[in-house]
């Protein structure tokens, strides 16, 4: 199995149907998916991708989504919700 680095512009290319390099990128996003090769991002990538669709999209369409954990052995928590958690004391 390949290992790659995939950039962010072919994230982006996927997540805003960036033509004409949509259908390229999709592609190795599904190869990572199916398991032909092992997909690994930058540590940065995660914020920069978040902030680059909020920026082209708007907030609405970038804001958490907790029924999306329904069925899932992790429990979503909000940074409010997490901070009482973390607290010492």
């Amino acid at each position: 199995m390949k290992t790659v680095l995939v950039d962010v512009d072919v994230i982006l290319d996927v997540l805003l149907d960036r033509k004409p390099h949509a259908e390229a990128s999709a592609a190795m996003w599904a190869a990572v998916e199916t398991g032909l090769a092992a997909g690994l991002i930058s540590g940065h990538a995660v914020t920069t991708i978040h902030y680059l669709v909020r920026k082209e999209l708007g907030a609405v369409k970038v804001t958490r989504d907790p029924k999306g954990f329904r069925g899932s052995p992790v429990r979503p928590l909000t940074p409010e919700a997490t901070i009482p958690l973390l607290s010492i004391g």
